[in-house]
C-alpha cells in the first residue's frame, strides 16, 4: 500500500511512511497545510462499491488517476465552495479506502494538488 504514498507529492513533503496493522499512513506539509493520507484494505462485498458511489452523489467528486469504474473519491468541505477546510475519502472497488485528511489546514485545492501527483493506480499494481 505505501507504494501509492510517495516522499514528495504536488510541492509536498512527506514524513516516513508508519506501518500499522491493516492501513499505512503518511503525513505530508507545504508550509502550514498539513495532510494525512491513510490506506486501508476493506475488501468489497455485492453491492458495497455500488453503495458508495450511490452515497457520493451528494457531494463534490474527486479527479483520481483511475477511472469512475475503479475508484470514487469525493470532497467534505466547511463550505460548499471548497474554499475552507476540506477532507477527501476514497474507495476502490478492488477494496481499498483512502482517507486524505487536512486537519482543518487543506483546501479543496490543496488536496487536489497532493492527489494530482499520488499514484492511486499503483494500488492496483500498476
Amino acid at each position: 500500500m505505501e507504494r501509492a504514498l510517495p516522499a514528495v507529492a504536488g510541492g509536498f513533503r512527506g514524513a516516513p511512511v508508519e506501518r500499522h496493522d491493516g492501513f499505512v499512513r503518511r503525513r505530508y506539509q507545504r508550509g502550514a497545510t498539513r495532510i494525512e493520507i491513510t490506506i486501508a484494505y476493506r475488501p468489497q462485498r455485492g453491492d458495497d462499491y455500488q453503495q458508495w458511489v450511490t452515497a457520493a452523489r451528494d457531494y463534490p467528486l474527486a479527479t483520481l488517476d483511475l477511472a469512475p469504474s475503479e475508484a470514487l473519491g469525493f470532497f467534505s468541505c466547511d463550505n460548499p465552495a471548497g474554499r475552507a477546510a476540506c477532507d477527501l475519502h476514497v474507495q476502490l472497488r478492488a477494496g481499498y479506502h483512502v482517507e486524505v485528511m487536512g486537519g482543518g489546514t487543506a483546501t479543496r485545492a490543496d488536496l487536489e494538488q497532493l492527489m494530482a501527483a499520488v499514484p492511486l493506480a499503483a494500488l492496483l499494481g500498476r
